[in-house]
């Protein structure tokens, strides 16, 4: 199976670092884990999938950022997101200060010949079939859930039907993160909203370097302040300022990723108005600092 069980520490190898690995499924075809932690500082891990294998890392909690080899793919994967590595790569991956938890699946692909094929069908697939990819999940279903929540609920009561139940939301599970790989992270809204909330949330996401003050925001969808501020708090699990801090970290995160950009340009470029700013809000959200996402690998040992 792919060998993902090893951790590299950083420079010191405290209590609240030890990562608590544990074995939820095993059968001929799927290996199921559970990875726990609560980190003081970013650790990085090294990782590598055989070419007959495939690997999904689901986040209940936490955040990482994923590299390949040569780095020149990065992914930020959030809580409530899933990293999925297919058919042959390997990397490492640099996890967050903070609670950490983590549910990976580990596959024999020849097993799951209809899920083996269709992945490789993918544009995404290299010629060899290979595919590095992560992106947001936990948006509910026709089904009234999400492939996320029910691995993790049959993986907590295992009986004789959780091997079939956790092979049916790995094929959901690869199926949004090839198709959907662009979903929101961090200002992914949850169940039904209200029409005004819902528009505010797309005018947020299209442009959020916007200045968006509470009395901006309710006059855009012609709401009080007060009236906004009171609705958004019962729509979402958190108020409008820090939605809007959110949309602007994510963005500005694929920004330190993917560009050399210095950080104080991104900070204004993306609204925080100061590289303290951003680099506050990066340590609440992703438990990284922005230098630290550049430099990946930094607390290997």
């Amino acid at each position: 199976m792919a060998q993902t069980k090893n951790l590299s520490y950083g420079r010191r190898n405290s209590p609240d670092r030890e990562w608590n690995r544990e074995l939820l499924l095993e059968s001929a075809s799927v290996r199921a884990y559970r990875g726990h932690c609560d980190l003081s500082q970013p650790v990085s891990r090294k990782f590598s999938v055989a070419s007959d294998q495939g690997w999904v890392a689901l986040s209940s909690e936490g955040c990482l950022i994923a590299q390949s080899p040569q780095g020149e793919a990065r992914y930020l994967v959030g809580a409530r997101s899933g990293f999925l590595v297919f058919s042959g790569l390997s990397g490492q991956v640099v996890y967050g200060r903070g609670l950490q938890d983590w549910i990976e699946i580990e596959w024999e692909i020849d097993r799951l010949r209809p899920l083996r094929d269709w992945l490789k069908s993918r544009e995404i697939a290299t010629s060899e079939g290979r595919i590095m990819v992560s992106g947001g999940l936990e948006a509910e279903d026709s089904t009234g859930g999400s492939p996320l929540a029910r691995v993790r609920q049959a993986l907590t009561q295992t009986h004789d039907g959780t091997e079939p139940l956790v092979i049916g939301a790995l094929y959901e599970l690869c199926a949004k993160l090839t198709c959907h790989a662009t979903r929101p992270l961090l200002g992914e809204p949850e169940g039904e909203l209200p029409d005004s909330i819902a528009n505010l949330i797309k005018f947020v996401r299209t442009d959020p370097a916007r200045s968006w003050s509470l009395r901006d925001a309710a006059h855009e969808i012609g709401y009080s302040p007060f009236h906004l501020s009171r609705t958004f708090r019962a729509s979402m699990p958190y108020g409008f300022p820090e939605y809007v801090e959110r949309c602007r970290a994510e963005v500005a995160c694929q920004d330190v990723l993917t560009t050399r950009e210095s950080v104080e340009k991104i900070a204004i470029e993306k609204g925080f108005g100061s590289a303290q700013a951003m680099r506050d809000a990066f340590r609440r959200h992703f438990g990284l600092l922005p230098n630290e996402i550049r430099t990946l690998g930094v607390y290997t040992v």
